[in-house]
C-alpha cells in the first residue's frame, strides 16, 4: 500500500512540473513571481527523483517478499508430492522453476498492480488537467465519435 501511495506521489508530482513549467512560461515577465516559480520547480524535480529512487526499492523489496512467499509455497508443496509424481521432472527443472519461473511471475504481477494504479492516477490527473485548459478537447478526448467525421452505415460503406 505504502508503494502505491508513493507511486501516485511521484505520478502528481510529475504532473505538477508541467503545470509549474506552463506557469513560467506564461509568467516569465513577472521578475518577482518568477524565482518562485523556478523553486518549486526545482524541490518538484527533486522530490520525484527522490520518490523513483525511493519506489524502486521499494518495489525490489516487495517483489522479493512476494518472490520468496511463492518459492516457500512451491517448495512445501513439491515436498508433500509422492515420490512418483516428482520422478517425471529431473532435478535441474525443477530447481528452474523454483528460481526463474517463479522470480519471474512474480515480478510481473507486481509490476502490473503497481504501474495500473499510477496509470490510472495519471491519466485522470491529465484529463482533469486538459478539463482545466480547455474543455471542449477534454470531451473530444472521452468522446466515443472521436473517429473519422464521415458517416459509416451498417455494412460498412460511406
Amino acid at each position: 500500500m505504502s508503494l502505491f501511495i508513493l507511486n501516485t506521489c511521484v505520478a502528481v508530482a510529475s504532473v505538477s512540473i508541467s503545470l509549474v513549467n506552463k506557469s513560467i512560461v506564461d509568467q516569465a515577465g513577472d521578475r518577482a513571481l518568477f524565482p518562485v516559480l523556478v523553486i518549486i520547480m526545482v524541490m518538484l524535480q527533486l522530490f520525484s527523483i527522490l520518490g523513483g529512487l525511493a519506489e524502486s526499492l521499494l518495489e525490489a523489496t516487495i517483489t522479493e517478499k512476494y518472490a520468496c512467499q511463492v518459492r516457500k509455497n512451491l517448495f512445501e508443496r513439491l515436498l508433500h508430492l509422492p515420490w512418483i509424481s516428482r520422478t517425471e521432472y529431473h532435478s535441474e527443472e525443477l530447481l528452474s522453476r523454483i528460481t526463474s519461473d517463479v522470480e519471474q511471475i512474480t515480478s510481473g504481477v507486481s509490476k502490473l498492480i503497481i504501474s495500473g494504479g499510477a496509470l490510472i492516477v495519471r491519466l485522470i490527473l491529465a484529463f482533469c488537467l486538459l478539463w482545466n485548459y480547455a474543455p471542449a478537447l477534454a470531451v473530444a478526448l472521452i468522446s466515443p465519435h472521436r473517429g473519422s467525421s464521415r458517416q459509416v452505415d451498417q455494412q460498412g460503406h460511406e
